[in-house]
């Protein structure tokens, strides 16, 4: 593991599976890490592990980019935090601004290709040259990538295929167009299903799933997790009051891939559903809770879903293995 070969370092992970406040903490020491105001002593020994969501906000700067492969537009956003402060003073080995990109190949893992597709990952290592300006060759790369065609790859075809099914998905959604008559009925959703199951159909990329984590306790009652500040006891028959209802909504996260994809969502909707309708009854009544959903962990923070255990840790956030016996 990384911690056995670096023990000397400070490794710091970073991916949307953390509850909003803990998320919150470790975005503060990102910052202070590999912030604009960061000294070289405290970026020193320190290695930062996130995953796509670490590309989107946060104003860093790294000596060093080591990333997955990943389409060309997201690959230069994240180039765009290499060296992105100037007049810092870098080791000597970092002198140059250098991102390693592993799996630029032609053949990808699993993974890879569930989250972005392979034709893009083809189409971005055809394009990626050894050496990039930015922003000048930011948009002819990008253009590059989305642009090419070539209906006969069956690559190509997915790629078609699933851009269709997004957009015919989003539809399903769209308001109704207004006749003049009544105003009544407007914001009724033109196709069944819940607020979770619209949000993650719009969304691009793969669908999402969002919950909110709480503790139950032995006898039943709900906590927010221990190293937490709130410490207090909620009955599930009772609506708290606004501001504990707002706190419970501060405590969102998004479930692993593995539960959002095409095959598997429905079930985790009403997996989440069953397991959460004591408690949704009363508490969907507050605006803050209304349609959504709770993942409520035993005492030891674990729950299942399907043929999965889940586990929240402080220090790596929420993940999951197989029940499923060998």
């Amino acid at each position: 593991m990384l911690t056995d070969i670096c023990s000397d370092a400070e490794i710091i992970l970073y991916h949307a599976q953390f509850v909003q406040s803990d998320r919150l903490d470790i975005e503060d020491k990102i910052l202070r890490k590999a912030g604009k105001k960061s000294d070289s002593q405290e970026r020193r020994k320190t290695i930062i592990i996130g995953t796509q969501v670490l590309e989107q906000s946060l104003d860093i700067d790294f000596d060093l980019l080591i990333t997955d492969i990943c389409p060309m537009d997201l690959l230069l956003q994240r180039i765009g935090r290499l060296h992105r402060h100037t007049g810092r003073d870098r080791p000597d080995t970092f002198q140059n601004a250098v991102c390693h990109v592993l799996g630029s190949e032609t053949v990808f893992d699993n993974g890879s290709v569930r989250v972005y597709g392979e034709w893009l990952l083809l189409q971005t290592v055809k394009n990626l040259p050894h050496q990039i300006r930015i922003p000048a060759d930011i948009s002819p790369l990008v253009q590059a990538v989305y642009n090419s065609v070539d209906s006969d790859n069956p690559a190509y075809q997915e790629y078609q295929r699933i851009q269709k099914e997004k957009k015919n998905s989003a539809k399903a959604f769209l308001l109704g167009k207004p006749n003049g008559a009544v105003f009544s009925g407007l914001l009724d959703r033109t196709a069944a299903g819940s607020d979770t199951e619209a949000e993650a159909s719009v969304c691009d990329g793969v669908s999402s799933v969002e919950v909110l984590l709480m503790m139950r306790t032995a006898d039943g009652m709900l906590q927010f997790l221990p190293h937490q500040k709130e410490h207090c006891t909620l009955d599930t028959h009772i609506l708290p009051d606004d501001d504990i209802c707002r706190k419970v909504a501060e405590q969102r996260l998004r479930l692993p891939a593995v539960f959002c994809q095409r095959y598997s969502m429905k079930q985790t909707i009403s997996d989440l559903e069953i397991q959460c309708s004591d408690v949704m009854h009363t508490w969907s009544m507050s605006p803050w809770l209304h349609g959504k959903l709770l993942l409520i962990l035993d005492e030891s923070l674990s729950a299942t879903i399907g043929k999965y255990r889940l586990t929240y840790d402080i220090k790596t956030g929420l993940h999951y293995e197989s029940e499923a016996k060998e």
